[in-house]
């Protein structure tokens, strides 16, 4: 059975291992060496504890007994920053069960139901098979190509 918590200082390292892991197989090769190794300065499990401990983030981990098996994680309240599934265990709802979990928060400590994410160009159609839409064109920054969505929910 899947449980679904908050990141506990302890996991940090699973929750790095887990996110390097499946970006490195789905959306690294989309990138330059500048966006990834921006990205994995952005993952490392000192960077996740301090960035989603603070007022306004917060890290929901999927686990399956002692094993981390997804996360999502939110800044500023409303911003996807993360969204990672062991490959193992795609297809399983997981995603949506973690997005859910994150708005219900969401709406609970600010009132408002919507969400934003800077999808990679990889994960778009995940992102819309979950109801985002597109806000906007495509952008780069610091080697990393995305596209702004929003969701209402």
């Amino acid at each position: 059975m899947i449980e679904y918590s908050l990141l506990q200082p302890p996991q940090a390292s699973q929750a790095y291992d887990l996110i390097r892991r499946v970006y490195d197989e789905f959306v690294a090769p989309d990138y330059p060496p500048e966006g990834n190794e921006h990205f994995y300065t952005f993952i490392q499990p000192e960077v996740l504890i301090r960035r989603f401990s603070a007022p306004g983030h917060f890290l929901i981990t999927a686990d399956e007994g002692n094993r981390l098996v997804g996360v999502i994680a939110v800044r500023d309240n409303n911003h996807i920053a993360l969204l990672f599934v062991d490959r193992e265990y795609q297809s399983r709802g997981i995603a949506r069960k973690l997005l859910a979990e994150a708005e219900e928060r969401i709406a609970a400590e600010t009132g408002k139901r919507q969400a934003t994410v800077f999808s990679s160009p990889y994960a778009v159609p995940i992102y819309q098979k979950l109801g985002f839409q597109n806000e906007g064109p495509k952008q780069t920054k610091d080697g990393i190509t995305f596209q702004p969505m929003k969701h209402l929910f």
